[in-house]
This record gives structure tokens, sequence and C-alpha cells, in this order.
């Protein structure tokens, strides 16, 4: 994602949370526990936590459970994260912003290193214009509310979130985890982000590195053309991929397909073939005790150092490296952290 902070970060990490009057609490209070974990794990200082309300006064979340702002909503000028909180029914709660809060929120949102919207919070980031001409997800209950008010939105209805570069939604209060760990990959890399998959769903599970996640920001677009190539990539023989023979299975010229799956996926067709045979080799390493190099010929490069290459230009860490990390983590990376 480009967004690649390491662990030699000074300052803490800032996060600011807007609640909203009624709101799940583990709206807010689950990415904000899965982002400051992720911070001990790290070893870096906690992160820097500002709640904020649209009228600077308490909010009661669903449960009787009572939140109090830390700071005045126009107070805060800058953040690395905003975090937008469900909202509930967006027709009796959206009304309750001014137009001064959702300039607040385009404003933070545009120099934030990431922002999220928790299922229908989208409203909220649709409303500021912050998701014009990118994709979104929300609720199920509401995705005709939010095409008929925000035409300028891609809205997705099948994915539990998405992500448009630095701007992430989810649809549902419980699908914050898979988000929060997108985030966590943006700011620390793969390696981190397995270490926290490992600590959250235990250590002996083997992470979803393939999957959804690593091509989700690939299948973020409208082209039924392409989603069909896509999908026929991914079931193929990885040995057997060309550029070639993606042409002649969208029965398009090689240039015309090479021009038309760029516009969609902002990926070359090379470069996401590339992309499934690392991916394929991951799951050799998390799954087999294969050497790297038959690891390497199975998914088709018989050249192991242009492997290694690859593996490392994609996933941060040589295939060694990432073996180690994802089957085998050490207890002593979890030992300063504090269990409650």
């Amino acid at each position: 994602m480009g967004l690649n902070h390491n662990n030699n970060i000074e300052k803490p990490l800032h996060i600011t949370a807007l609640a909203f009057p009624g709101f799940p609490m583990t709206s807010l209070t689950g990415p904000l526990e899965m982002l400051s974990t992720a911070c001990q794990l790290a070893k870096l200082s906690p992160p820097e936590i500002t709640i904020v309300t649209v009228d600077d006064s308490d909010v009661q979340g669903i449960g009787g459970l009572t939140l109090h702002p830390t700071s005045k909503i126009t107070d805060v000028k800058d953040t690395d994260i905003l975090l937008i909180s469900a909202i509930g029914d967006p027709n009796e709660h959206i009304d309750k912003c001014t137009n001064a809060t959702f300039e607040w929120i385009n404003s933070l949102s545009k120099q934030a290193q990431f922002t999220i919207s928790i299922c229908t919070g989208a409203f909220l980031l649709a409303r500021a214009g912050v998701l014009n001409y990118r994709t979104a997800t929300t609720h199920w209950m509401y995705t005709d509310l939010f095409r008929d008010n925000y035409p300028k939105a891609t809205l997705v209805t099948d994915q539990c979130f998405t992500q448009d570069n630095n701007v992430l939604c989810t649809s549902g209060i419980h699908s914050h985890d898979k988000a929060i760990l997108a985030v966590i990959e943006g700011l620390w890399g793969c390696e981190h982000k397995t270490l926290c998959e490992q600590y959250f769903y235990g250590k002996d599970v083997v992470p979803e590195h393939d999957g959804d996640n690593t091509f989700r920001p690939y299948k973020q677009h409208s082209d039924a053309l392409i989603f069909k190539l896509q999908d026929w990539m991914h079931s193929q023989d990885v040995t057997q991929l060309s550029v070639a023979e993606c042409s002649k299975q969208c029965h398009l010229s090689e240039r015309q397909m090479k021009r038309r799956f760029k516009a969609a996926t902002n990926e070359t067709p090379m470069a996401y073939i590339q992309r499934i045979k690392i991916n394929h080799a991951k799951d050799k390493l998390n799954t087999t005790n294969l050497t790297i190099e038959q690891i390497s010929n199975l998914v088709g490069y018989d050249d192991t150092r242009h492997f290694r290459q690859l593996f490392k230009k994609f996933c941060d860490m040589t295939p060694s490296d990432y073996r180690k990390s994802a089957i085998k983590p050490s207890s002593q990376a979890y030992s300063h952290v504090s269990v409650h």
C-alpha cells in the first residue's frame, strides 16, 4: 500500500474516534483494542486515542454504557487514523451532524493515513464526500438508501469490508477485525500482521494471508468481464497462467486486455499473475514442509533466485522468514503484552 511504518516510529499513533448516541460500543472498542494491542506487539508507545462526539456531549451506547469525549471535536486538526462508529439507523441519526461536522470529517480524512467507517458509519463518510468515486460498503439493511443518496460512491454488498486506497468501510459491527488487520498490515507490514493474527486468534492458527484480503484491493471495480477473468485466473493451474491465455479467455487482443485490466484493477495482468503465484507459494509455505526450491518450481519459477526476489517484493520478507513467522511464532513476541 505504500503506507508502511516500521518500528522506529517516534510519535505514538494518534487515533481519533467519532461516537454517536445509541451506537454499538464494539464498533469503537473492538478496533481500538486491536490497534492498541498491535502497538504493544510492535513494542511501541500506546496510541493516543481521542474520543469526540458531534456536540461534545457524553453519549450512551447500546447497553447503557456512557462514553465521555476527551476533546472538543473542533480542537482535533490532525490524526493518523480517523475511526467513525456505527450510527444505527441513518434515517434517525445522520441529521444530527451539522455541515461543520461533515467538513471536519472531510478535512481530517484528507490528511489521515487511514479512514475507517464501521457499519452505517459509511453514511457519514459519504455525506462528507469522502466516498465520492470510491468503493464502499455498509449494513445490508440500508444498501438501497445508500445507493439512492450517494450515487457517486460504488457500493459493494457481498464483502465484509472494502478498501479503496486508505479508506476502509465494514458491512457490519463485528466485521471490523479483518479491516483493522488490513490497516495493521498497511502500517507495519505483512510480518506484523501475521503476529497480530496469531495473537488475536491463537498462535497455532494458520493466518489467512491468502484469499479475499490479498486480492480485495484489485476487485474494487465494476467491470464484469474483468471480474470473470479474475475468477478464472484464480481457478487455474498457476504454472499455466500467462498474459496470452488471459487474452484468449476474455476474447480480447493482448493490448486490449492489458489496457482494460489495468483500468479496472490498477494492476497489470502480469503483476496480478505474479501475485497469484506468490499467494499459492505462501499457502505451501504455511501447510507443507516442501523446500523453497520445490515450492518455486510448483508455482512455475525454475529460477529460485527470481522467485525469492518476487516474494520479497510482494511480501516484504523472504520465503524463509515468512514460513518462520507464519507457522512458528515465538512466545517471546507476546511476553511484554499484558492480557486482562
